[in-house]
């Protein structure tokens, strides 16, 4: 199964709910523009879904889990983050008079659930990750990094010749 419902399938089952499972893969080039998803692993897709055959639409509400591979915003290694995910669409077999949002038509009688898994994944994607064995690097050519910790146990370095402007401001607070 691919996560694809038929209209012909589904007037079988019935209006009875059914239970789906199945493990997916997404092909390399599928991230290729997208610079903040390097791969995606161990991907599930469960849930439950209902057909309703007078109004001539499907219920599918499903869970979406697995590992994204991302970068890391200090070191840019690749980092294992997992995510689950839970969402509901609805698929109509028929041509929607009003055009809905929330209503995803089938084409071509098939309810394909896979562009909606993916879209639901780049949704979950961070805009940052950091490695938990990530080494912050702390001074560097001009500058160095400090918490504010430090700041707060650093002496107020004040620069002699801003003393005329610190007696301006001192004047206009009183």
């Amino acid at each position: 199964m691919t996560l694809k419902f038929s209209r012909s399938e589904l007037s079988k089952k019935g209006i009875e709910p059914f239970d789906f499972e199945e493990s997916v893969t997404f092909p390399p080039e599928a991230f290729t523009s997208l610079s903040g998803l390097r791969g995606l692993k161990d991907v599930r897709v469960f849930g439950n879904a209902q057909f309703y055959v007078n109004e001539e639409r499907l219920l599918v509400n499903f869970t979406v889990e697995g590992t994204m591979i991302l970068p890391c915003a200090l070191t840019n290694v690749d980092v294992d983050y997992p995510f689950s995910e839970e969402r509901e669409v609805i698929f109509s077999f028929m041509k929607e008079k009003d055009v809905d949002d929330d209503i995803i038509e089938a084409k071509k009688g098939i309810a394909d659930l896979m562009p909606v898994v993916f879209e639901t994944i780049i949704c979950e994607v961070p805009l940052k990750v950091v490695s938990p064995n990530a080494e912050i690097k702390r001074k560097g050519n001009g500058w160095e990094l400090i918490s504010d910790e430090d700041l707060a146990n650093q002496t107020e370095e004040f620069d002699p010749r801003l003393a005329k402007l610190r007696e301006l401001l001192k004047n206009e607070d009183e």
